[in-house]
């Protein structure tokens, strides 16, 4: 994992191994996962 920001907006990256208990964690926690195509956007 690892994570960076850029102003008001801070993203951390995970690489896991399950990604739906990564989802599961994220939407528990009102976070959401994005594409690696939107984080090029920011």
């Amino acid at each position: 994992m690892y994570a960076f920001s850029n102003k008001d907006v801070a993203l951390g990256v995970i690489r896991a191994a399950d990604i739906d208990q990564v989802i599961e964690v994220l939407q528990k926690n009102e976070m959401q996962l994005l594409r690696q195509s939107d984080i090029y956007q920011l």
